[in-house]
């Protein structure tokens, strides 16, 4: 999993720089469509969604602060199954949609580094750049399954290689950000908490009774939800 990096300053959602070129404070964006292929039974199933992720630089106001802004637009992909939906969510674990950021820029720019140079990266990444390429296992995102799918409270992760996700592919496109999640979960569009209060402890939950439900929120499925 990859772990939190301090340096970043996340705006997950919002609107992103300009497709190619320098924006505001030196920034560069892109656009990438992630396909999820799972074999089953039934044959090959596959499901897709297109991101727009950007880097910029921001000006320090204080020593401690971040010199990188990183912002992801898009939602979860689905994959349908026999047994119902895969959601392949905005985030690795329980990390941001940033890493899928850092996930695209490893998986297309073999010149990426680290965070000190993702707008460097995005540039490369972006205008008439066309790269592909498999996204390495330890970068896959979390993906999970509801058992009753017109209630978030029933959502529980799902173990890529029990569903038979064998690769992930990502490729950089021109094509619009994926939109519509909501058609398959209308919830999303209400005030929804994950975060189901224990009668007893109140507030706080002791770690032996947290799920996977209690790390859920909107973002999660959609940059453009929970802000």
């Amino acid at each position: 999993m990859m772990a939190r990096r301090s340096v970043i300053g996340l705006v997950a959602g919002g609107a992103a720089a300009m497709l190619s070129g320098c924006g505001l404070f030196g920034g560069n964006s892109y656009r990438f469509k992630m396909t999820v292929e799972a074999e089953t039974p039934e044959g090959l199933k596959t499901g897709s969604s297109v991101y727009e992720a950007s880097a910029r630089r921001r000006p320090k106001l204080l020593p401690e602060e971040g010199a990188r802004q990183i912002e992801l637009r898009g939602e979860a992909v689905v994959v349908d199954l026999t047994n119902g939906p895969i959601f392949v969510l905005l985030k690795i674990q329980n990390d941001a949609s940033s890493d899928l950021v850092e996930m695209s820029m490893r998986t297309l720019d073999p010149e990426f580094k680290n965070w000190t140079n993702s707008v460097e990266s995005a540039g490369r990444l972006s205008g008439w750049s066309e790269r592909s390429g498999e996204v390495p296992r330890e970068y896959w995102p979390m993906m999970v399954r509801f058992a009753d799918i017109n209630d978030p409270k029933t959502v529980e992760q799902v173990d890529p290689s029990a569903i038979g996700v064998k690769r992930i592919v990502l490729e950089t496109t021109s094509d619009g950000v994926t939109t519509g999640i909501m058609k398959r979960l209308a919830w999303l569009g209400k005030k929804v908490s994950f975060f189901e209060r224990d009668p007893v402890d109140g507030y706080f939950i002791p770690q032996e009774k947290l799920t996977v439900v209690h790390s859920m929120s909107q973002k999660d499925f959609s940059t453009e939800l929970g802000k």
